[in-house]
This record gives structure tokens, sequence and C-alpha cells, in this order.
């Protein structure tokens, strides 16, 4: 069995992804698995540009909106292989 391994993050290059994995997929007679990871608000903040300098409530707001872009990722993701 062949199985071609697909991460996805919820963006708008998902529908790429997938029809790119259908692609290869299709003459191996392979299968599809999709996988998303959900990343910590913590360890994205490491990678989000200018989390580093906020102070009081702005490191609050900084992770509610880290943790906000996590659950709407999360959910695209799963709509976009539930939609292909």
């Amino acid at each position: 069995m062949k199985t071609i391994f697909v991460p996805i993050g919820g963006g708008d290059s998902d529908a790429a992804v997938m029809e790119t994995a259908l692609a290869i997929a299709t003459p191996l007679r392979g299968h599809i698995e999709f996988l998303h990871i959900n990343v910590n608000p913590g360890d994205a903040a490491q990678y989000t540009p200018h989390v580093e300098f906020a102070r009081g409530p702005a490191i609050h707001n900084a992770m509610a909106e880290l943790t906000r872009e996590q659950a709407t990722r999360a959910t695209a993701a799963s709509r976009h292989v539930q939609e292909f």
C-alpha cells in the first residue's frame, strides 16, 4: 500500500496541496492521509513578529489572538479535508 502523507495548515494553500497529492496518488493507486498539527499559542508566539515586545495587557491580547488563529486554522483544515 502506498500512502501519501499530506500536512495541511488550514490556509489558502490547502486546496493546491490536496490537488497535488491526489494527482500523485491516483496513478500510484495510493492513499492520502492528511495531518494538521495544532501549534500551541506559546510556541507560535516565538515565530510571530513583534510579540516579543509585548508587555502587560498586550501579551494577553497577543496570546488571545494566537489562540483564535489556532482554532480558526484547525476548523478550516478540517473543513478543507471534508470538502475535498
